[in-house]
């Protein structure tokens, strides 16, 4: 029920909103649809269900998915006083815990549909602002809106230029996760004739009903139709709060200290085999991704369901879907997590410890609980071109390591030469 509490709180502080407001036909229509909907839900006991098609299969959903920017102040009518739930309730024909259920879900899947925030395509984006209390979500209206927005419009063409890949993407995430809130930003950018916006506003989760051409001139003639629909309310009195943009952490910045890999603390066994650290192989990896491939100076790896850190920072708010690829740049570290007792690191080799490009990665598993044997492999993914790699192992006489696992791309290595200790 997290939602509807999320929900509740920004459809009261859209009570100015400036959106279109219904007509008495439309509330009335409104609420007719929205209660055929929520009745056939919990008449199908749909809540129970895992597949999304159950409760999306209603024709009343669909034609709810019609209307236009209107249907905001029908929803925060809804959100408020509960007319269409409390008649439904009332008439106790199905399962009070169901009904609530239904109800929670469909309003959030209207304000999503309609309003285009919490959802991106920029998989595993982190929400720069997610843990914000509730009550202060959108209290800041169009002042903190716009601050926002035009504070990620910058960073995403600061990182553009320096060549910051995921910070670009990360500005791009939640430039798409604020939805129609940071329009009049994004817009005015692309009236000014900053052409960088296209990509944001083409790659919104856009309605089909009312999508625009998504090509600059196709995006401005949509916008000159319907500027005046998604206006930002006013700051409400009460907000005493700021853009708090010093959440914003640049993860790709050079003076950023990213953990890398050091011979004496990662894998003090070096090659040596113990009771408990053992050499990865190619296969450890695969039971762990579905794929790896090293291009230029880019990882990509082939998850299942995980949670990320990325260079000390959450990669994403929300665990990775089954066959999702991530980008791991060189010189970045990235931790993964499966379940409760499964974890793969990967930490960059630095010239001091290795003159090999790559990264070492550490399997654990086990050890979720008293007496689980703990089973810890570690290993070297290295980047080694496939031209480069055949043409050494194709030397006549040359011994070709039966250990080493190839990649496309890279080799896995079970050790590295010992270096020297720096320290001593």
């Amino acid at each position: 029920m997290k939602m509807l509490g999320l929900i509740g709180t920004i459809l009261l502080a859209l009570n100015a909103m400036a959106f279109p407001k219904a007509s008495e036909e439309e509330e009335q229509r409104f609420q007719k649809l929205f209660r055929e909907w929520l009745e056939d839900n919990s008449s199908r006991r749909v809540s129970w269900s895992s597949r999304m098609s159950d409760r999306l299969s209603s024709p009343a959903y669909k034609q709810l998915c019609d209307f236009g920017p209107e249907i905001i102040e029908l929803l925060y009518n809804e959100m408020a006083s509960g007319t269409v739930v409390r008649a439904v309730l009332e008439e106790k024909k199905y399962e009070s815990l169901e009904v609530g259920m239904n109800w929670d879900f469909m309003v959030g899947k209207l304000w999503t549909s309609h309003t285009l925030c919490y959802t991106t395509k920029f998989i595993g984006v982190d929400s720069i602002w997610g843990d914000e209390p509730d009550d202060s979500i959108w209290e800041g209206g169009d002042v903190i809106a716009n601050t926002r927005a035009a504070f990620l419009v910058k960073e995403m063409r600061i990182a553009k230029e320096e060549k910051r890949h995921i910070d670009a993407r990360r500005a791009i995430g939640n430039l798409q996760r604020m939805g129609v809130f940071a329009f009049p930003v994004l817009f005015g950018e692309l009236e000014q004739g900053h052409d960088d916006v296209v990509e944001v506003l083409a790659a919104e989760e856009w309605r089909s009903q009312d999508k625009p051409v998504l090509t600059k001139e196709g995006l401005l003639d949509w916008w000159k139709k319907n500027s005046k629909k998604y206006g930002l309310p006013p700051m409400s009195p009460k907000f005493r709060g700021t853009a708090q943009l010093e959440k914003w952490e640049r993860i790709e910045s050079p003076d950023r200290k990213i953990r890398v890999y050091d011979p004496l603390v990662d894998d003090p066994d070096g090659p040596k085999e113990t009771n408990r650290v053992q050499r990865l192989t190619r296969e450890d990896l695969l039971n762990f991704f579905g794929s790896i491939s090293m291009t230029g100076t880019n990882v990509y790896l082939k998850c299942r369901p995980c949670r990320c850190i990325f260079n000390g920072i959450k990669y994403g708010n929300k665990w990775t879907r089954d066959g999702e690829v991530l980008a791991l740049p060189e010189g970045s570290n990235l931790l993964l997590r499966a379940g409760d007792n499964t974890e793969v690191t990967f930490l960059p080799l630095v010239p001091k410890t290795t003159s090999e490009r790559g990264f070492f990665v550490r399997l654990k598993t086990g050890g979720c609980w008293e007496g689980e044997p703990v089973l810890d492999k570690r290993g070297f993914l290295l980047f080694r071109p496939d031209k480069e790699a055949d043409e050494e192992n194709g030397k006549e006489g040359a011994a070709v390591k039966t250990s080493d696992a190839r990649f496309t791309g890279g080799v896995v290595v079970p050790s590295l030469p010992r270096q020297p200790d720096s320290r001593k």
